[in-house]
């Protein structure tokens, strides 16, 4: 019995610390997102891309991340910043390293916008190893630009040939 809730209690303490991320990882956790979110609304697939752990540009060509940003930045655009919520961290430890998934929220015309972020800690350095967007400001399609107005004229419209004068005679049967 004893030894059943030693083993137990080992349990619930080494979940418990596996499910948390240090100070100093939230810390580069947070600084890689907001150049993340920084770079995505510039529309810079390259630094997203070129700068995400390995794992992820063995998986998504550079073509892959350009379209992906294409298509997130304008839909983004309406939006509030994103926020972090706070307690919703998840880590993952194994061979392949310590992953981290935070999930921000934005306010969005649509209504709440969820991203969920994956970073890579080494040497306690966080690098985007993925990313999720949920929301229906997603699916939605962007508004349209607004043409510029026109920077000249419009041409006048031809002069019309006057009116042939109206006749009041009648004519016999």
């Amino acid at each position: 019995m004893n030894r059943t809730r030693a083993l137990l209690c080992a349990t619930a303490l080494s979940v418990a610390l596996g499910a948390c991320a240090s100070r100093e990882d939230m810390t580069a956790i947070e600084a890689a997102a907001e150049a993340f979110h920084a770079e995505l609304a510039e529309g810079d697939a390259r630094t997203i891309h070129d700068t995400a752990a390995e794992a992820y540009r063995q998986t998504t060509s550079f073509e892959q991340s350009e379209r992906l940003v294409a298509f997130f930045k304008p839909r983004l655009a309406p939006c509030e910043p994103p926020v972090r919520v706070k307690n919703n961290v998840s880590t993952n430890y194994s061979t392949s390293g310590n992953f981290v998934t935070v999930v921000y929220q934005r306010q969005c015309p649509l209504g709440v916008m969820t991203e969920t972020l994956t970073f890579l800690i080494k040497d306690d350095v966080a690098t985007l190893a993925g990313f999720n967007f949920n929301g229906d400001q997603i699916m939605s399609e962007p508004a349209a630009p607004v043409a510029p107005a026109p920077t000249s004229p419009a041409p006048a419209a031809p002069d019309l040939p006057p009116a042939s004068p109206p006749t009041d005679a009648k004519t016999p049967i």
